[in-house]
């Protein structure tokens, strides 16, 4: 069973409304970033010890529907 690389979000008529790519740390199945689909990080993630998240952090995403 492989990693999760991206999330596709589809509106009501099926069309492609919001694409999430995920960046892993190395061969593990800890995230590092997650970003939209221009490349965009929208949240990073930040380990202390191996495979367990110590931070999120969050990008400002307010304009993403202007």
């Amino acid at each position: 069973m492989g990693r999760r690389i991206s999330k596709t979000q589809f509106n009501h008529t099926g069309s492609t409304q919001e694409v999430t790519q995920f960046t892993y740390k190395g061969d593990t199945w800890a995230i590092t970033e997650e970003s939209d689909g221009s490349g965009n990080a929208t949240k990073s993630y930040t380990f202390l010890y191996p495979n367990r998240q110590f931070e999120s952090t969050s990008y400002d995403r307010s304009d993403r529907y202007k």
